[in-house]
């Protein structure tokens, strides 16, 4: 059995060998079990970002761009009640802290995650990350965008999430984009 990283180093070389970009995305876990939202794994987060932003930022590996989630979460930050899940767990100067060192273990260039947060939640995110001096690339989203439209499509079916896609998911998709264009730093 290869190990992980030996895994990822055959794929750099393999995509190196055929012209193709490599973008990784590693997603940290608790290997005890806890929960990936809660307090507890939360405290271990910034370490476990930090070390895969140092990592596989290595030219051994042949990767061209890291996918990584931010290494606090916003409602894990004191100052943002406004969320029904905050959960404070670090001041903002501790997490600006952890954004900035983070962003500074890589020489790669690298994107945020939106983690499955709302949307308001990752562009407060964006801005916050640029506010800590993070020098995110850009950012790559999903859940953040249409999570919300899942349930107009159970209650009302497919035309009402239709028209849920035409106005509040284009807002959000917006809304992200111009984020993104005040917040991340082009890769030179």
């Amino acid at each position: 059995m290869i190990s992980k990283k030996t895994f990822i180093k055959r794929v750099g070389d393999e995509c190196k060998q055929n012209d193709v970009a490599f973008i990784l995305e590693p997603v940290s876990y608790s290997a005890e079990g806890l929960d990936a939202k809660g307090k507890e794994f939360a405290r271990k987060k910034p370490v476990i970002v930090s070390y895969f932003m140092e990592e596989f930022s290595k030219p051994e590996y042949g990767i061209d761009l890291l996918k990584v989630e931010v290494p606090v979460s916003i409602f894990h930050i004191e100052g943002h009640a406004q969320y029904d899940n905050y959960d404070p767990v670090f001041s903002r100067e501790e997490a600006a802290g952890y954004y900035r060192s983070c962003s500074e273990k890589s020489s790669l260039p690298f994107i945020y995650l939106s983690g499955g947060v709302t949307n308001e939640q990752f562009i407060d995110t964006l801005y916050f990350a640029k506010e800590a001096g993070a020098t995110f690339n850009g950012c790559l989203c999903g859940r953040a965008i249409w999570k919300e439209g899942v349930e107009t499509f159970a209650s009302y079916g497919d035309e009402a999430f239709y028209e849920w896609l035409r106005k509040k998911g284009l807002e959000n998709l917006n809304n992200v984009i111009k984020a993104v264009n005040e917040t991340a730093t082009p890769w030179q």
